[in-house]
């Protein structure tokens, strides 16, 4: 079941039970770029916060660390449309 997962002020979507490593991926570098911009954060930087494994990093985003940022702005976005609909007006688009 997809939830929106705060991180400070920013809304972000996750799942309520067991996350697959791609979600991980994708909220770790969510959290990361958020934080670090594009250019400061390496994959392996994602994939310490993830806790994934480098194989599945690929796997799920075979073109790499764009891949992954596009994923994190898509889900990112999505949790805005999300809170936006269920009426939330408490929330910030993060920079």
């Amino acid at each position: 079941m997809s939830v929106v997962i705060q991180i400070g002020k920013c809304y972000f979507v996750g799942m309520t039970d067991k996350l697959s490593s791609k979600e991980k991926t994708i909220l770790a570098a969510a959290k990361l770029l958020r934080r670090r911009g594009y250019h400061d954060t390496a994959l392996s930087d994602i994939l310490e916060a993830a806790g994934s494994p480098r194989g599945s990093l690929y796997f799920h985003f075979p073109k790499g660390k764009e891949e992954i940022a596009v994923a994190a702005l898509t889900s990112a976005a999505e949790a805005v449309r999300q809170a936006i609909a269920g009426g939330r007006r408490d929330f910030e688009i993060c920079r």
